[in-house]
């Protein structure tokens, strides 16, 4: 099948397509879908930015976006998400804080506010965030810190920068001092 016998288009008295479907049945196919959901431009996709993300960075991205649809759009700035919902989408839980702030750095989302642990009978509260390219529901405008990279290496060298300083496993055993074994004298 070809684009033109799945999307028809309506011509004019000289046989030139006017863009317009041929038929109702035709605009159905070609709408966004019922329900909540959010736009992912091809600029955005390609980009070096986009490229550069890790699976996990992706992912952190994807869980604020179901977040962001579960709100239907109107919470963007505010869109509540924890370690465990990370954990539940499929990211291991050491891995969460690195994965957070590649996806930052790279420009895709914000952190708005920082979340506190939860223990005993204090409940703690969850970080919230943002989707950056899409406008808060404040009504702040869309960020695009993501065009910033102007090829792929660059924007890898953030990317790898940005998932070290999140590594808190990492970061906390290069901080102990190196000890030596202690020796017992012979007797």
């Amino acid at each position: 099948m070809t684009g033109a016998q799945i999307f028809a288009r309506k011509v004019d008295a000289t046989g030139r397509s006017t863009s317009q479907p041929a038929s109702s049945k035709d605009r159905k196919r070609n709408r966004p879908p019922e329900g909540p959901w959010v736009w992912f431009t091809s600029e955005m996709m390609e980009s070096p930015a986009w490229r550069a993300m890790s699976l996990n960075a992706r992912l952190v991205v994807d869980r604020i976006t179901v977040e962001h649809m579960a709100h239907a759009g109107t919470q963007n700035g505010a869109l509540p998400v924890t370690f465990d919902d990370f954990e539940r989408f499929g990211i291991r839980r050491g891995s969460i804080a690195a994965a957070i702030q590649e996806a930052a750095a790279i420009g895709f989302v914000d952190i708005a506010e920082q979340g506190t642990r939860g223990w005993g009978a204090f409940k703690g509260r969850a970080t919230r965030f943002r989707l950056a390219w899409l406008p808060t529901a404040a009504g702040d405008p869309e960020t695009t810190r993501w065009r910033r990279f102007t090829n792929l290496k660059e924007a890898q060298r953030i990317a790898s920068q940005a998932r070290q300083s999140g590594d808190t496993r990492r970061a906390s055993k290069k901080a102990l001092p190196v000890t030596q074994p202690m020796r017992v004298a012979a007797e």
